[in-house]
């Protein structure tokens, strides 16, 4: 991962910006602040703020609304410089905005802030990515590294739907939208590739809003990709770590280099003329890590519920659940043993339904199964968009 602050063919303070500053400059003649009326998230303090936009292709125009517009304010009523990062395939710092000196005045204050946020805001629509795909990790280490330059207290707002599509947290990868993101975070600290957030404070505004021809992820989905990068900054060693309101625009983003479309794999579903095999994964049903507990017991039963009603229908009918698992590290349960147990909490769901015990029949397979894919690199490290495929429960009616 390169953590940088400059590309080839970018200039870091662009003609814009420095025209920004200087209007900037006229507006400012003294140094009292104006309150801040908006609240914020977790410990957001009055230092620089480093914001990464995703101005790319595959997702939505940046708008700037809401909470991130309020830590703007902050920033500039703390009179508290603002770097702006674009998040593309090389990610640099394209927009500086120094610390502005507010009038004394309170009413010309507040209207001075207003003026300031407004100039920030405007030049972030034109931001464009100048390099395919999207390293969303560098730019989080090169936005926080401006903030921390800048001064204490600072802030990462990335405003970016998290797509990456380069290693080593290339979401194009199969298994990597359902990967466990304390996996991930080990993976990333096991590889050298855990950017470096220390001391910041995290937000993430439209973490899963996408624009064609990026298909949409499910509202289970972006949960899942809101909890990785939390998981992810908190690992990283932000203060503290928050998705924040957004209202993405439906406007797509034109003119920029190419994106590779992350494949985003249909929703699981049980009919009620399937006989199987019915595979059960973790984009459907998930499991605590190492255990047999679900994380949603009522979306299992909602996925279950017309091979419910299927087998209520039919009393002639039984049903096998194979559980499978990931590779075993050395670390947590025995994968026969950990997989014999998920398919058991899946049968427990039938049985709590009405369906008969003695019609139900569980497997432990572990990684012993025909579609099992390689999940450990060649120093024995846990790969998590392939531990994720591993691990299924798979439903066949007879």
């Amino acid at each position: 991962m390169n953590h940088h602050t400059t590309t080839a063919g970018r200039t870091t303070v662009s003609a814009l910006a420095v025209g920004v500053a200087a209007a900037l400059t006229v507006i400012s003649c003294g140094s009292a602040p104006a309150p801040t009326a908006a609240p914020l998230p977790c410990d957001v303090g009055a230092g620089p703020v480093g914001l990464a936009v995703g101005q790319r292709q595959n997702t939505p125009a940046v708008r700037i609304d809401g909470t991130v517009r309020a830590v703007l304010a902050r920033a500039v009523e703390a009179a508290a410089p603002v770097t702006v990062v674009a998040v593309d395939g090389d990610p640099a710092a394209v927009r500086k905005f120094p610390a502005v000196d507010l009038p004394n005045s309170s009413a010309a204050a507040a209207e001075a802030a207003t003026e300031a946020v407004t100039a920030v805001t405007g030049a972030v629509s034109g931001v464009r990515a100048a390099a395919p795909e999207a390293d969303v990790l560098t730019a989080l280490a090169v936005t926080a590294d401006a903030a921390r330059a800048a001064g204490p207290e600072g802030t990462v707002v990335l405003v970016d739907s998290g797509l990456q599509t380069v290693a080593p947290l290339d979401f194009t990868r199969p298994g990597i939208l359902a990967a466990d993101p304390a996996e991930v975070v080990q993976f990333l600290r096991a590889s050298g590739q855990l950017p470096d957030l220390s001391g910041t404070a995290v937000l993430y505004a439209g973490l899963g809003a996408t624009a064609a021809p990026q298909d949409r992820l499910t509202d289970s989905q972006v949960a899942h990709l809101e909890a990785l990068y939390r998981a992810l900054a908190e690992a990283a060693g932000a203060r503290c770590v928050a998705v924040v309101d957004h209202t993405p625009s439906t406007a797509a983003v034109g003119d920029v280099p190419p994106v590779s479309p992350v494949p985003v794999p249909d929703p699981v579903s049980v009919t009620a003329a399937d006989t199987g095999p019915i595979v059960l994964d973790a984009t459907t049903v998930a499991f605590r890590p190492d255990t047999a507990d679900l994380v949603d017991p009522a979306a299992a039963d909602q996925i279950l519920a017309p091979l419910i009603a299927r087998l209520t229908e039919e009393p002639e009918r039984t049903v096998t659940l194979t559980g499978t698992c990931a590779s075993g590290t050395g670390h947590g349960p025995d994968p026969v043993t950990l997989s014999g147990a998920r398919a058991s909490t899946i049968a427990g769901r039938l049985i709590a339904a009405g369906i008969a015990p003695d019609r139900i029949t569980t497997y432990g397979v572990g990684t012993a199964f025909v579609e099992f894919v390689t999940d450990l690199d060649a120093d024995g490290t846990l790969l998590p968009g392939p531990a994720a495929q591993n691990r299924t429960v798979r439903i066949t009616v007879h």
